[in-house]
């Protein structure tokens, strides 16, 4: 199996081998993102799709955040192993911020936080300064949108969208 990961990145390859990563905070397995230590708050952000453009030193000053349609980053669920070097060059890397629209199904809500959380579980165990991404699709999701963030943590809220749906972003926070 190592062969066939340093052959292939695929997730599945990956899930298969590093059971390590997966440390269970439920019944659903979400794995845990560990809080990282923020010294500079004070730091810009550069969309994922923009890291191949800004490949300059100057930028490894930045983070790099996922709040884009999704199709624009499945990449780094499908193949992540040849982004970690960029990735860790990067000042800090939010986890990515698959969507949980409201009127979406439950498993798919439940399965994107998976997806969100195993990401940033995965890019920390690979050496990647990650900060977690809440994302919540109302009341009847906060069971498990939470999971898999250490208390305290410092994490990452997008409002992108939220203008419909304003009271139920303020709700939870």
């Amino acid at each position: 199996m190592d062969r066939l990961v340093k052959k292939r990145g695929d997730v599945m390859s990956i899930l298969v081998d590093n059971k390590r990563i997966l440390i269970p905070t439920n019944g659903y397995d979400i794995p845990i993102v560990k809080k990282s230590v923020i010294l500079d708050t004070n730091t810009s952000l550069i969309a994922f799709s923009n890291t191949v453009e800004h490949e300059i030193p100057k930028f490894k000053t930045k983070g790099v955040h996922f709040f884009l349609d999704d199709y624009k980053f499945e990449v780094i669920w499908n193949d992540p192993l040849p982004r970690i070097e960029k990735l860790k060059s990067y000042k800090a890397v939010l986890s990515p911020n698959f969507s949980v629209y409201t009127e979406m199904p439950m498993p798919i809500k439940i399965y994107n936080t998976f997806r969100s959380r195993w990401c940033g579980a995965y890019l920390q165990s690979n050496g990647v300064k990650v900060i977690p991404t809440l994302a919540w699709g109302g009341p009847e999701t906060f069971w498990f949108c939470f999971d898999g963030v250490e208390k305290k943590s410092v994490v990452a809220v997008s409002t992108l969208g939220v203008r419909s749906e304003k009271d139920l972003f303020i709700e939870r926070i």
